[in-house]
């Protein structure tokens, strides 16, 4: 186990999205989730305040950002920016958007994604400053490399044609893209270090695979943990797309049962 940083815990704020829609949501979603021992949050200022007084109203309950959201042009064309807003937070590293449907028709849409990606994680080195790259399922789409006759997801092609950048996978869109995290999440080893925490089963009345909390659906929760702190992923982020309930209640089982598997871990 890489023991060189403390296992953290985030929760991604879009699970709360329908709480946090007014300034008072906000205020009082974040006082539940610090009630409940929740220390980090990965999401966006709200465009109804400042990232200034954002930060303020997460220091002030004793919250952080685990990391600030910059667009990839954005990054690329000013760079201080994305390093003013991390600034800003406290934190060294710079979450950017997914790519765009078209690039992912073939390799070479995915070549030259990898080329931006690692061109803005260059830009943000020199201010000291890393950047993460968070997937779906459309970067496993497979492709045909004729030069090693072999088949490719367009994850391998971004991961292989990048240095620098670093990922974030998440389990649920591993699953679905038909990649089980139980075999496939290695690919990410030494190359991840945030994971998104998203169970993957079927919920009564559903006939479509579902977003669950840690500790529910198909996977072995504790493999999977386990796995990732061998492959020195750190930061746990608790995160659903969609709930059948109140998702603080997710949310509260999931960080109940992720702090026992990472205890179990040790």
């Amino acid at each position: 186990m890489d023991n060189s940083r403390t296992p953290m815990i985030s929760v991604q704020m879009y699970t709360l999205r329908e709480y946090i829609r007014t300034r008072e949501d906000l205020f009082a979603t974040l006082d539940r989730l610090s009630a409940l021992g929740i220390t980090g949050i990965q999401g966006r200022t709200p465009a109804y305040m400042s990232d200034e007084e954002f930060a303020y109203e997460l220091a002030l309950r004793g919250l952080y950002a685990d990391s600030v959201m910059v667009s990839l042009s954005d990054i690329l064309t000013n760079p201080s920016y994305a390093s003013r807003l991390a600034g800003v937070f406290g934190i060294d590293v710079v979450r950017t958007d997914g790519m765009p449907p078209e690039l992912m028709m073939n390799r070479e849409g995915f070549v030259s994604y990898a080329r931006r990606l690692e061109a803005a994680a260059e830009r943000l080195g020199e201010y000291n400053i890393r950047l993460m790259y968070h997937n779906h399922h459309g970067e496993f789409t497979l492709f045909h490399d004729s030069e090693k006759d072999q088949i490719i997801s367009g994850m391998q092609i971004l991961i292989e044609n990048t240095e620098k950048t670093m990922f974030q996978p998440d389990l649920h869109h591993m699953t679905y893209a038909g990649f089980s995290p139980d075999k496939h999440l290695s690919m990410f080893s030494g190359r991840a270090q945030y994971l998104h925490l998203q169970g993957y089963g079927i919920s009564p009345g559903f006939a479509s695979p579902f977003t669950m909390p840690v500790g529910m659906g198909t996977y072995d929760w504790q493999k999977i943990i386990s796995d990732a702190l061998e492959m020195g992923i750190y930061n746990f982020v608790l995160e659903q797309d969609f709930t059948i309930g109140n998702p603080i209640d997710d949310i509260a089982f999931g960080f109940k049962n992720l702090k026992r598997y990472l205890e179990a871990a040790e």
